[in-house]
């Protein structure tokens, strides 16, 4: 994956490439934004709850798309959770 305009290598891992890409963008002061539906497709977790990867880090294997997005919020919200606490 490679972000038009950029000079990032090419990354196999998607989710890496952007947040390579990202942290390039944010130490020249650029914008981050906007994006692709490529990318957020790639790396978004809440457009990927029929990925048997994510289903299987998250264990929920087998279960619905609403379990699994239900699941990746609440893993989030525990994220924030922390980070506020610090």
């Amino acid at each position: 994956l490679h972000l038009p305009g950029t000079t990032s290598p090419r990354v196999r891992s998607p989710w890496l490439a952007a947040m390579v890409e990202i942290d390039q963008l944010r130490k020249n002061s650029q914008p981050t934004i906007p994006t692709t539906v490529e990318l957020e497709l790639a790396t978004n977790p809440f457009l990927r709850t029929d990925s048997h990867k994510l289903q299987q880090t998250i264990k929920l294997q087998g279960k619905s798309e609403l379990d699994v997005f239900t699941r990746v919020r609440e893993l989030k919200d525990k994220v924030l959770s922390l980070e506020t606490d610090m």
